[in-house]
């Protein structure tokens, strides 16, 4: 069995125990180090774009409903409009024929008002 100089045992190419050089032995680790937290911050950046995806899909789906909501309430809001239109038009033809009523009210009071000063008439 061989060692390096860290006493560290390597199996070499033949299947035989060999050394790995210190630096070599770092190199490696490092590169599988830096391979792990790559690793998981692509995981972790993978969870956050299908977060913010799922997230884009329910408020495309509020937008909708509230663009829908919108329209029906612009609908509702313009039927309402008509019916006041319709009803101030109402209002105007009851106050007319009121005006009316009452002119002719005082006309035939006073033609009351004449056959008593005046009955021959």
């Amino acid at each position: 069995m061989g060692s390096t100089k860290s006493g560290q045992l390597a199996i070499g190419k033949n299947g035989g125990f060999g050394t790995v050089p210190a630096p070599q032995r770092v190199a490696a680790e490092r590169s599988a180090l830096v391979d792990r937290l790559t690793q998981a911050f692509d995981d972790r950046v993978q969870g956050v774009v299908k977060t913010v995806a799922s997230q884009a899909d329910q408020m495309q789906a509020s937008a909708q409903s509230m663009s829908a909501t919108a329209e029906e309430t612009t609908r509702q809001a313009s039927a309402v409009a008509a019916a006041s239109e319709q009803s101030s038009a109402n209002v105007q033809t009851v106050a007319s024929a009121a005006e009316e009523l009452s002119s002719s009210i005082v006309e035939i009071s006073r033609q009351i008002t004449a056959c008593r000063v005046f009955p021959s008439l």
